[in-house]
């Protein structure tokens, strides 16, 4: 029993933490941090779950579909890893993603852990309730933010985008509780005003993604309930009778209303105030939208060099340089990412790996529709799973998954194949295993999982803070040699982030030049030099990455600008 609240803990936590981890003493804190919290509790998580099924023969494995998804997801992506350009850049992605193969891999731990352990509705009920007031939180500091800043909100998920891919699948986790109570009482209309907070958020972060992901939503939800929800049922006390009749008018307002902003989207736009004029603006001439869509042609020009297994997880940026189109110099130059899931799965992973990625959320809505046909899942319940995965399938044509939405996702995907959710309770055998094969397993779990948590989460943890402790000495002027100290400690961790650690000197000498930083000429000239060293460091760890001869290039070329015009011919050779 120890264990089984322990872990419920642990994964309270974790959906407490990631989303609200919030810390400016790194780099990139939004994913890097929050990746790392995620890793660390999913491997005490194993680790109790590893002893509990030593200890007790219900806890045993049990696959189901679900997990089994997952595990062909992994194969699908060990399989591309392993052809594709860099090995360690999929294994691990970089400071600012964090979302290689050790975090996939990490994610289907706790799905398997999740779907074992937790088989009661009331810690269901538990997880979801806690999961829903952080999401609250969450998007009342948006809120705040929309009201006082002129900047997006971007509450502490750190990015207006990725907030919006976090509070989708939670409008519908809410929607879930909401429509699952039997009449109107206060913890409904309090779940309403949670709902209405979430669209006010929305409406802050300006994210059109999110938009087209709540009504494709909205829409799937609607459909499964004017055709699957038993005509006699009731729900908040409202019979479905009538109830079908008003949805299926709202429905269809709903449908004109969309075809009324595509047919005259400048006459729409200008009925609605500004910000809710931006949001439906869909222009597709537009500076974003445009940038899409020519990220996908170069998607889909890489994607056909390689179509069955990809350039390899993490890689999309490989496949950009390769293919760049010069008419996103006017727009967005830059990607590492497609912003559409097919292409880039597709492009990164091949066929393979996006039909096993579109896999995982097939797999969630035919667990929970089976179980409700099986009277073990109430129909509320099976209908937002299954709007809750298209919403995100439908968000992430025009954006990508992030660590705080996964998290969203893992607990679904954990729910749908969980065992003996509203059924009969877990029976107990009573038969005991001795201690010291608990003891033994404990302490190898122990070891193993402690082995990993200090590769995966200590060491990145104490690099990091390396290169920010040498970030700030530059910024606060606390001493060039000293910074400098800092940067080469972050790299002697020898950890798969040591590219970024030393592409932060490049970035710090563009940063202060751009805002007419001054320093004496000795001091600047060392540290551009030092950046063209560790800018060739780079080029020998990725010599595929094309970025990296540029920031070399044009570190080059501001020293030809400031101290030695002959410069200019070692940046014309790496342009």
């Amino acid at each position: 029993m120890f264990l089984r609240k322990a872990q419920l803990i642990i994964i309270t936590a974790s959906m407490v933490l990631v989303p609200l981890v919030y810390w400016h003493g790194v780099f990139f804190p939004y994913t890097f941090i929050k990746t790392l919290v995620f890793y660390a509790l999913t491997e005490v998580a194993f680790v109790l779950w590893a002893v509990l099924a030593v200890a007790q023969k219900e806890y045993h494995p049990r696959w189901s579909l679900g997990t089994g998804a997952m595990a062909l997801f992994l194969i699908c992506m060990g399989i591309a890893l392993a052809r594709g350009v860099d090995v360690s850049r999929s294994m691990w992605s970089d400071y600012e993603r964090m979302f290689g193969f050790i975090t996939w891999t990490h994610a289907a731990v706790f799905v398997f852990v999740l779907s074992q352990v937790v088989r009661q509705e009331q810690e269901w009920d538990w997880i979801f309730k806690t999961s829903v007031s952080v999401a609250a939180g969450v998007a009342a500091y948006a809120a705040w933010q929309w009201f006082t800043t002129p900047d997006l909100s971007i509450s502490t998920v750190g990015n207006a985008a990725y907030l919006s891919s976090y509070l989708i699948p939670m409008f519908f986790i809410t929607c879930m509780l909401v429509f699952s109570k039997e009449r109107f009482t206060k913890s409904v209309w309090l779940y309403a005003a949670v709902l209405l907070l979430f669209l006010v958020a929305l409406v802050g972060t300006q994210a059109r993604a999110g938009v087209v992901g709540l009504a494709g939503g909205l829409g799937i939800g609607t459909l499964l309930f004017l055709f699957f929800a038993p005509r006699q049922g009731s729900t908040l006390s409202l019979s479905h009778r009538p109830l079908k009749r008003f949805v299926a008018a709202v429905y269809a307002l709903g449908i004109l209303a969309i075809l009324l902003i595509a047919v005259f989207p400048e006459r729409a736009t200008a009925l609605l105030p500004s910000q809710l004029g931006q949001l439906a603006d869909f222009n597709i001439q537009e500076r974003t939208a445009s940038g899409r869509i020519l990220v996908w042609q170069v998607a889909w020009e890489g994607w056909k060099e390689k179509l069955l297994f990809g350039w390899g997880p993490e890689h999309f940026s490989i496949l950009f340089n390769t293919y760049y189109k010069p008419e996103l110099y006017a727009v967005e130059p830059w990607f590492d990412r497609a912003h559409n899931f097919i292409f880039d799965y597709g492009s990164t992973m091949g066929i393979g790996g996006l039909v096993a990625y579109v896999g995982m959320f097939g797999a969630a809505c035919y667990m929970a529709v089976r179980k409700w046909r099986q009277g073990v899942l109430p129909f509320w319940h099976m209908t937002m799973i299954c709007s809750l995965v298209g919403a995100h399938l439908i968000q992430n044509l025009f954006t990508f998954d992030t660590i705080s939405s996964l998290m969203v996702l893992l607990v679904v995907f954990g729910y749908s194949n969980a065992q003996n959710v509203y059924g009969a309770e877990t029976i107990m055998s009573g038969k005991t295993i001795k201690s010291s094969r608990v003891l033994g397993a404990t302490a190898v779990a122990v070891l193993t999982v402690g082995m990993g948590g200090y590769f995966m989460v200590m060491r990145p943890y104490l690099a990091n803070a390396s290169a920010h402790q040498g970030w700030e000495l530059l910024r606060m002027g606390g001493g060039d040699d000293a910074a400098i100290a800092q940067f080469e400690k972050s790299i002697s961790y020898g950890t798969p982030y040591s590219v970024d650690a030393r592409r932060f000197m490049a970035e710090y000498v563009f940063e202060f030049l751009k805002q007419g930083g001054k320093r004496p000429p000795e001091s600047l000239q060392m540290l551009m030099n030092y950046a063209i060293e560790k800018m060739t460091e780079n080029i020998a760890a990725e010599p595929e990455n094309v970025k990296w001869v540029m920031y070399r290039g044009e570190l080059y070329t501001l020293l030809a600008q400031k101290f030695d015009v002959s410069f200019a011919k070692k940046a014309e050779e790496d342009f």
